[in-house]
């Protein structure tokens, strides 16, 4: 009798391994949902979401030439720039001053040799 029922006992796990490892009733996979969405045509920010150090290609220092107040700025922090591009406008008034000054010196002594040729001759 134990024979019998080891017999009985393997063709039952035979039966169910059989059963286990059969395929699909049907043949048909799982359904899968989809969604849709229209296509746009759009910038997409990129971003990196990580932690480190930005670094310029080149710096320069910026020295003028002149001193003076500062009345424009032509360029932002981080911008490219080139050669011969105008960064900065310096208030052009105590120049302009400073050249009508001369200007009128200059005519001055310019009046001033006339008349004292004529007074020497």
């Amino acid at each position: 009798m134990p024979l019998r029922s080891s017999i009985r006992s393997f063709l039952s796990l035979a039966a169910v391994a059989a059963a286990a490892c059969s395929p699909r009733q049907g043949g048909q996979s799982p359904k899968v949902p989809v969604s849709v969405a229209r296509v746009v045509h759009r910038a997409v920010p990129y971003q990196i979401g990580a932690t480190g150090t930005v670094e310029p290609v080149r710096s320069v220092d910026v020295m003028s030439q002149v001193s003076g107040s500062l009345t424009r700025v032509h360029f932002a922090e981080g911008d490219e720039v080139g050669v011969g591009q105008v960064l900065f406008e310096i208030d052009p008034r105590p120049y302009q001053a400073a050249l009508q000054q001369a200007e009128a010196t200059l005519r001055r002594d310019l009046t001033q040799a006339r008349n004292t040729a004529c007074f020497a001759s």
